[in-house]
């Protein structure tokens, strides 16, 4: 299996209400479509990464990001 990561787009299934003065990579969860964040981002919480399998690309200068949404999605390998 390649290691590499897949790039995706994705639509929110939730919001992410903190602006990005630099880019950000969010954990949650892509089931091919939908993109579910968890309800806690704090960089410290490493138990959020459970259930996840990819991250969110936002772009430096992002602002709120809103349910239904399209977002970049980086799909980790499986």
């Amino acid at each position: 299996k390649s290691l590499i990561p897949r790039i995706a787009e994705g639509e929110l299934k939730s919001h992410f209400h903190k602006k990005s003065g630099s880019r950000r990579f969010v954990r949650g969860c892509f089931d091919g479509r939908y993109v579910t964040l968890p309800a806690s981002h704090d960089n410290g919480q490493i138990h959020s990464l459970i259930g996840c399998n990819c991250f969110v690309d936002i772009p430096a200068g992002s602002g709120f990001l809103e349910e239904g949404d399209k977002v970049k999605v980086v799909r980790l390998p499986e």
